[in-house]
């Protein structure tokens, strides 16, 4: 049976098919509540259209079984959407695939966790959230649960052991649970857990000790999203755009899909224009500078490309070391870090959602994708693709 053929009944059948996934992320207001994050009133910053340059199209980036690819049959087998390349603040590459025009949102999966973190870190900064403290400090709710009793800084930095119920923790089942419990996805039959985000981090068990082990889980960064609204007491897409999406000079709003109790997904589901994306990169690599002002302290952004001690500057363990013994991949306050030498700062998202920053390149690329997600299928070599095309761009 081809992935066109599977059954409608089965959700994780059909998301094998990339235009499934296409669907759910560049319609997602179609199927879920949303909360503006507005982009203020002021100008777009300017961001010609370069359409898309052959010479890029054709740049040999590594692709599987240790063979260079050209760019373009990389983008035809990661099941790419979109990509919009940056040098020294000019776009030079754009390119649009099935359907997705320049000013449509399109969610950008996981690298919410990591746009999110910029306002969570903010308010640590200012004072507002100790990153020592437990969580039921600020969500009493959770008390005695796996998460509440977390601190605050080991779910920044992915470094709890929680459970759900009495399953024993596995990284994609959790995933497509979690999306059935807040409504981006249909229930199996037969489902009777949870039906709104509190209700899901409160099934949450502590499965060891934290602080030793990372181990990647929308409950953190959930945790803490609920963390800054009972802070602030406001919503965090406001937040966000006062901070942030207003001052970027974006072309569009961007928005936040909710579960059932009008609370931000802040984990997954933060949609933006792919130029918009790229703002946001484009502000991290100039030190925080955006439209001619600090929009973010230089401080804060110089934290994010700080290798972590702990289990944090490792994330994928010993075993997946270099033959020389060098680490991989380090998570620094929900960005990550590929330890390969090129100093970049990464955003990454299910699907192949990226957002690649290289500030020693003078380079920042946005990358939309629909690439099925199943512990049979090998992901695209995203990072070495991007850190290709931009050695590329300084070299020419």
């Amino acid at each position: 049976m081809t992935t066109a053929q599977a059954p409608q009944s089965d959700p994780a059948a059909r998301f094998r098919d990339p235009a499934v996934i296409r669907a759910h992320m560049i319609d997602d207001e179609q199927r879920m509540r949303t909360r503006r994050v507005r982009r203020g009133d002021g100008p777009p910053a300017a961001l010609p259209d370069p359409g898309a340059d052959p010479a890029l199209g054709s740049l040999p980036v590594p692709g599987p079984h240790g063979k260079d690819v050209p760019l373009s049959a990389f983008l035809d087998s990661a099941d790419s959407t979109a990509l919009l390349v940056l040098h020294r603040g000019r776009a030079v590459h754009q390119e649009f695939r099935h359907g997705l025009r320049p000013r449509d949102l399109h969610v950008t999966a996981s690298i919410s966790k990591s746009v999110f973190a910029l306002l969570f870190i903010s308010l640590v900064r200012a004072g507002e959230i100790d990153l020592h403290r437990p969580v039921r400090r600020y969500v009493p709710e959770l008390a005695g649960t796996g998460l509440g009793e977390a601190l605050v800084d080991h779910c920044l930095h992915m470094l709890t052991q929680v459970r759900y119920g009495d399953r024993p923790f596995h990284k994609e089942t959790e995933a497509r649970a979690f999306f059935a419990a807040v409504g981006m996805v249909e229930p199996p039959a037969g489902y009777s857990g949870p039906r709104t985000l509190l209700d899901r981090l409160a099934t949450t068990r502590a499965d060891g000790p934290g602080g030793v082990r990372f181990r990647y889980e929308n409950g953190n960064t959930e945790a803490l999203g609920e963390v800054v609204r009972r802070v602030t007491g406001q919503p965090v897409a406001e937040l966000l755009s006062a901070l942030l999406h207003s001052r970027i000079g974006a072309v569009e709003d961007a928005q936040f899909s909710l579960d059932t109790t009008g609370r931000e997904l802040v984990s997954g589901r933060f949609s933006c224009t792919l130029s918009d994306l790229a703002r946001i990169g484009e502000t991290l690599r100039c030190e925080g500078q955006a439209a001619g002002a600090q929009v973010l302290p230089a401080s804060l952004v110089a934290g994010l490309f700080r290798v972590p001690d702990g289990p944090a500057g490792d994330v994928l363990g010993t075993g997946d070391r270099r033959p020389d013994g060098r680490p991989v991949l380090a998570y620094s306050q929900a960005w990550w870090l590929p330890l390969d030498g090129e100093g970049a700062l990464v955003a990454r998202g299910r699907s192949g959602q990226r957002l690649y920053v290289s500030p020693h390149r003078e380079a920042v690329i946005a990358l939309f994708g629909a690439h099925p997600v199943a512990d049979d299928l090998p992901i695209p070599f995203f990072e070495p693709v991007l850190a290709r095309i931009a050695q590329s761009l300084q070299a020419r």
